[in-house]
């Protein structure tokens, strides 16, 4: 779903007025769906699938044909175990920002964020973001560190950024949705939830997510 910047600094003033009210609501709702933190060294691939990745290397002449036969490999995954794999790479595609500056930086803000020290991650990642503002996971750990400070209008924001550069990042729109309904948003939510299950169809807390969304709308209309 990709929702304008303007419309999302509108809502901004919302989600601060809203945040004390459903700050924990937002953490249970859709558990999972922002982007943990991390460096690409700390998402194992799963045992065979880098070998078969090597192997299939010859196909892919560039990286965005790359990451599109991954995509395409993802939404065809006959089970979770092996879309969760290749998940796995796919976020590795994500976090690999080509540069050792910028994964530092990105390690740094990991760091920081296990340390609980939330104002040095954001001071990481506004340094990732200003250095290299066509990295889409740098405003999409920026957008986790906002939110975990519980400001949601510029973690809504950073979220579109990230979603601007790369649309199919499932985690980005998981967020979004987390967001969108908790402002009671529903129908935006849906669809949010809806975009990120056609791109990653076996990702059980995203199918959960839709669900219960689809379920609430479903008591509405009775």
């Amino acid at each position: 779903m990709t929702r304008s910047i303007p419309t999302v600094l509108i809502l901004a003033g919302a989600l601060a007025l809203a945040a004390p009210a459903f700050a924990q609501d937002l953490g249970e709702r859709f558990p999972g769906l922002l982007p943990e933190a991390g460096s690409p060294d700390d998402i194992p691939l799963p045992p065979g699938l880098e070998a078969e990745d090597e192997a299939e290397a010859d196909i892919a002449d560039t990286p965005e044909a790359r990451m599109d036969r991954l995509f395409g490999r993802l939404r065809e995954a006959p089970t979770e175990q092996r879309a969760a794999a290749i998940a796995r790479t796919i976020q590795r595609e994500f976090l690999d920002s080509g540069s050792p500056t910028i994964a530092l930086l990105m390690k740094q803000a990991a760091s920081a964020v296990e340390a609980k020290q939330l104002p040095v991650a954001l001071d990481l990642l506004d340094a990732v973001v200003r250095l290299k503002p066509d990295y889409a996971e740098g405003w999409n750990r920026r957008a986790t560190v906002h939110f975990m400070r519980e400001d949601f209008g510029r973690s809504m924001a950073d979220l579109e950024r990230a979603l601007a550069i790369e649309p199919r990042n499932w985690e980005a729109i998981g967020g979004l949705a987390t967001i969108l309904n908790a402002l009671d948003q529903k129908d935006e939510a849906r669809e949010a939830c809806e975009q990120a299950l056609a791109i990653y169809p076996l990702q059980p807390r995203i199918k959960e997510a839709c669900d219960d969304l689809e379920a609430e709308r479903d008591g509405e209309d009775i």
